[in-house]
């Protein structure tokens, strides 16, 4: 709203004038379809990229199930080695006990027992690791 009050000459009298001002927004439509496009293009990356993270998630899963299906077959393994290595060694050993075999052999067989003693305990450091990334892939909190 405005008022103006004025007089052309001295000798005159104040002319008083009333004016209102009103504005029609003539282009919302547009400025609404504007912006209801970038809402809806935003809507639509935000889905994209939920997309990609669940496919990347069950990838991520069905990896880590995998790496700990093969450890466990490692490790059983890896037990089966240890144990025939044992049977191996006590025999070995009660053979060089009787002088029926001699010293180099049985140094070989206690190195491969405990070749297979120490990697038995590295497949069960590589289970546990295995654990380890399922229950992350999982979300489990430790």
């Amino acid at each position: 709203m405005r008022v103006l009050r004025e007089r052309t000459d001295l000798t005159e009298r104040y002319g008083n004038q009333l004016g209102v001002r009103l504005t029609v927004p003539f282009a919302v439509g547009a400025q609404i379809q504007r912006d209801t496009s970038a809402a809806l293009a935003e809507s639509l990356e935000t889905q994209a990229e939920l997309q990609r993270t669940q496919t990347r998630l069950e990838q991520d899963l069905a990896r880590a199930r995998q790496q700990l299906n093969t450890s466990e077959r490692q490790l059983a393994l890896s037990q089966q080695r240890v144990a025939l290595a044992s049977d191996n060694l006590a025999l070995i050993e009660k053979a060089f006990s009787l002088g029926e075999s001699d010293l180099a052999t049985l140094l070989r067989l206690r190195s491969a027992a405990f070749d297979a003693i120490g990697s038995l305990e590295r497949q069960r450091i590589s289970r546990a690791a295995a654990v380890s990334r399922l229950n992350q892939a999982l979300g489990v909190l430790p």
